[in-house]
């Protein structure tokens, strides 16, 4: 739980991604409904790279009993886009008897009122995790990852300014690719040397089950010798390296006789403008909204299995709806596969300057996975003009008639609040919550309070 930024890893366990090379399924724990994409991408670049089946995630934890479907959607949606395949629900109570009605999340079981209906959820997860464990994920980019760099600056002297600024762009990095539609998975310096093949030919870096067409190394202070030299051959034999912002000055973090340089290697200024321009022939996916610029709220992940591809593309945005054009490299007949219902249905799209291009309308928090086929002679290259729908709902007269209310179990009398009194002849409390009544009672008859069973 320590994963998400370069100073929690450094104080607490070094490196991450070090630690997840010997898991059969590397797995990470994320509260509340929040949001760390470091601490996703780098377990499952892990696991891409082991050519492992998927990474798992502890979810739901700290949501509290008014967490919604949408919540737990699109929770689960942007992991699954991540390449989070795998969902450990936090938690199913056995009982909520005493305080423990007072933790949260809401209990995945009996105790919640919809806890029948959770299917619904359930189903679409376990389609989207179908698709999403199929063959390899199609990543073309790789990012050295900067923790190393890090160490050097932290210390106790004067050195909080650097390490907040490495932090920070260890943060917008991630997110210029990510929202950016670039794919990319982490490249630990620690594990390199052992995932690399000593006879690499060709234009794309073999490491371990990845390969990658392009390196970006982000605002390196200091990089491992083993880093360089299979940086330095796979730039000679046609690969592409990006330097980002500032160049390495040190090699294993010493200052060396040659200057630590990459032949043929490219240098971008650190801004999200500059490093996207430079990653535009290694897209794979276009998404324009209809003012025509890009969509900044979506994620997806692309999948490769034999001669057929699985697109999944998740709106993280929960509120605000987006009209697009999407537009796939290569040329596709695509089908959509809905994830609530099983059904697939192929739609129409066309072939536009090596691109196939279809409209879709993302509601918010709305996902869509799609499966992509080569397109053939016969293939409908019509594009299926979007349907207009009115914003108001139409009034309409009511149709059925109140009967009655059946319960679906005993309906029960919640006691939250209460008076109470010790002696008989002592006055009425008055109204107080019952944990509190409870810890009032047990401190004056000396009693250890519940809470402090733990302690």
């Amino acid at each position: 739980m320590e994963e998400p930024t370069l100073y929690s890893q450094t104080t607490a366990l070094g490196e991450a991604m070090r630690c997840y090379r010997n898991m059969d399924m590397p797995g990470i724990d994320l509260l509340v409904d929040g949001v760390e994409y470091n601490t996703a991408k780098q377990a499952s670049s892990v696991f891409r790279q082991m050519g492992h089946r998927g990474t798992m995630c502890e979810i739901y934890g700290v949501t509290h009993w008014y967490f919604t479907f949408e919540g737990h959607k699109g929770c689960g949606d942007w992991q699954a886009a991540l390449g989070i395949t795998f969902r450990v629900h936090h938690l199913a109570w056995l009982s909520m008897a005493g305080e423990g009605k007072r933790d949260y999340p809401a209990s995945i079981n009996y105790q919640s009122l919809w806890y029948k209906e959770y299917g619904y959820v359930e189903d679409h997860f376990a389609r989207v995790g179908v698709a999403m464990t199929r063959g390899k994920a199609v990543t073309r980019v790789g990012v050295i990852h900067p923790i190393e760099s890090y160490w050097l600056c932290f210390g106790p002297d004067r050195s909080g300014d650097e390490a907040g600024s490495r932090d920070r762009a260890f943060s917008d990095l991630t997110n210029w690719l990510l929202h950016g539609l670039i794919d990319f998975d982490f490249i630990s310096e620690s594990l390199l040397p052992t995932q690399v093949s000593k006879n690499q030919a060709g234009k794309k870096l073999r490491v371990g089950y990845c390969e990658y067409e392009v390196i970006i190394v982000p605002n390196l202070r200091t990089i491992r010798s083993s880093t360089l030299k299979v940086l330095q051959a796979f730039s000679k034999a046609g690969g592409h390296v990006i330097i980002a912002g500032s160049s390495p000055e040190l090699i294993d973090a010493t200052v060396s006789s040659e200057k630590p340089t990459i032949k043929h290697s490219i240098n971008v200024f650190w801004s999200q403008q500059n490093i996207l321009c430079a990653l535009n022939e290694y897209r794979d996916l276009r998404v324009i909204g209809d003012t025509g610029s890009s969509v900044k709220s979506l994620l997806y992940q692309m999948r490769e299995d034999g001669e057929e591809r699985f697109v999944f593309i998740c709106n993280k945005d929960r509120d605000s709806p987006v009209t697009t054009k999407i537009e796939l490299e290569g040329h596709w007949d695509i089908s959509i596969m809905d994830t609530f219902n099983g059904e697939e249905s192929p739609v129409p799209s066309h072939v536009e300057s090596g691109w196939t291009q279809l409209q879709y309308k993302f509601e918010g928090c709305a996902s869509l996975l799609m499966r992509l086929i080569s397109r053939t002679s016969q293939s409908n290259k019509e594009v299926l003009p979007l349907i207009k729908t009115s914003e108001k709902t139409p009034l309409l007269e009511p149709k059925v008639t109140f009967t009655g209310v059946e319960l679906s179990e005993p309906n029960v009398l919640m006691l939250d609040y209460a008076s109470y009194k010790l002696n008989p002849d002592e006055h009425w409390s008055d109204s107080t919550e019952v944990l509190k009544i409870d810890n009032i009672i047990r401190d004056r008859l000396r009693l250890p309070r519940k809470g402090a069973a733990f302690r």
